[in-house]
C-alpha cells in the first residue's frame, strides 16, 4: 500500500514520472486497495484544491477538513500537474489538512527560501483512517534541507487460518504393563496396515503442503493405534473446598 518517492527529475527518457506512477496505479495497484504515496515530490501546490467542488463525499472525522492550507503560497507547473494527478486518481494531500499540521508547515529549507515539496498523498477513501499528520522541525543532521513528515494510520488486520487439517489433540491414554504389547500388536490390524502401506508407498516431497499432509497422516495413524490398544484417562474434575467462616 505504501510507496516512498524522491523525485529529483520529473522527466526520465522523455516520460513524466507522474504518468508512470499513474499507469502503475491504473494497471496494478489501484485494484489491490487504497493508495498511499509519501516523499519528496519536488512540486509546490500552494493551497490549491486537490479535488473538484461538488464531487467529494463528506467525511465525519473530527481531524479532517476539506479545505487545505499551506504556508507556501506558490503553485508552480509541477504543482499543477500534481494536483491534476490527485484529482484524476482520487488522492488527497494530507499536508495542511489533518490534525498536527493545521497551518501547512514548510517541509524544505534552502538558502533561497522555504517551500512545501514533501507530501503524503492518500486515497480519498483512506482519509477516515488517518489519525494524525505532522511536519517535524528542520534538523541538519537528518537531511540537508528536508523535514521529516510523519503520520498515524488506523489499521486492522485479520489472520486467515487454514483449519482444513486441524484436529483436536487426542485425549490422554493410560499406560501400564500391558500397554506395550497391546500397542505393538495394534499395528498388525488390517486397517492400520493398509494406512501404513499407503503412507510408505507415497513419495515424500519436501515442501510446505506435502510435509503438513504427511504429518497429518502419521498423526492419524498413531491416533487410531491408541484408540485400538489403549484406554483413555478420565478427566479429573477439580472441586473447590470452601471453608466455613468462623
Amino acid at each position: 500500500m505504501k510507496t516512498s518517492l524522491n523525485i529529483c527529475s520529473w522527466n526520465v527518457g522523455g516520460c513524466c514520472l507522474l504518468e508512470i506512477i499513474e499507469k502503475d496505479i491504473t494497471d496494478s495497484y489501484g485494484s489491490m486497495g487504497d493508495i498511499l504515496l509519501v516523499g519528496d515530490l519536488n512540486a509546490r501546490t500552494g493551497s490549491e484544491k486537490d479535488y473538484i467542488d461538488g464531487d467529494s463525499t463528506s467525511h465525519d472525522v473530527d481531524c479532517f477538513t476539506e479545505e487545505r492550507v499551506s504556508k507556501d503560497l506558490i503553485t508552480d507547473s509541477r504543482g499543477k500537474n500534481l494536483l491534476e494527478f490527485c484529482i484524476g486518481n482520487q488522492l488527497r494531500i494530507l499536508n495542511g489538512r489533518m490534525c498536527g499540521d493545521s497551518t501547512g508547515k514548510f517541509t524544505c529549507f534552502k538558502p533561497n527560501g522555504c517551500s512545501v515539496v514533501d507530501y503524503a498523498l492518500v486515497s480519498q477513501s483512506l482519509l477516515q483512517q488517518i489519525l494524525y499528520f505532522n511536519v517535524s522541525d528542520f534538523k541538519a543532521n537528518f537531511s540537508d534541507c528536508h523535514c521529516k513528515i510523519t503520520f498515524k494510520i488506523l489499521a486492522s488486520f485479520q489472520l486467515e487460518k487454514n483449519k482444513s487439517h486441524m484436529k483436536d489433540f487426542p485425549l490422554r491414554y493410560k499406560w501400564d504393563t500391558e500397554s506395550i504389547q497391546n500397542f505393538q500388536e495394534s499395528f498388525t490390524h488390517p486397517v492400520i496396515q493398509n494406512e501404513l502401506k499407503y503412507f510408505l508407498n507415497n513419495k515424500i516431497i519436501l515442501d510446505k503442503k506435502n510435509v503438513n499432509d504427511d504429518t497429518y497422516s502419521i498423526h492419524s495413524i498413531y491416533e487410531k493405534v491408541c484408540k485400538v490398544s489403549l484406554k483413555k484417562k478420565k478427566k479429573r474434575v477439580k472441586t473447590c473446598n470452601h471453608k466455613k467462616m468462623v
